[in-house]
């Protein structure tokens, strides 16, 4: 994502760039927690509900998608 931003934007750095993320099963999660630990703005999108619960939590993401 750096690199994809890097080549965009002319800087890696991902603080205030939105991204969403479709399905938030193992790898969705983990690029979940890089890009809120990089300030990114996040939005989460995935059919189970009960998992974009527990990841909007521990992430304290406001924006989610159903």
């Amino acid at each position: 994502m750096k690199v994809a931003a890097k080549f965009q934007f002319g800087t890696d750095n991902l603080e205030g760039k939105k991204v969403l993320v479709q399905g938030i099963g193992h790898i969705g999660e983990f690029l979940v927690q890089h890009l809120s630990e990089n300030a990114a703005i996040v939005a989460i999108a995935d059919i189970n509900e009960q998992k974009l619960n527990k990841i909007s939590s521990i992430l304290g993401s406001k924006n989610i998608y159903r």
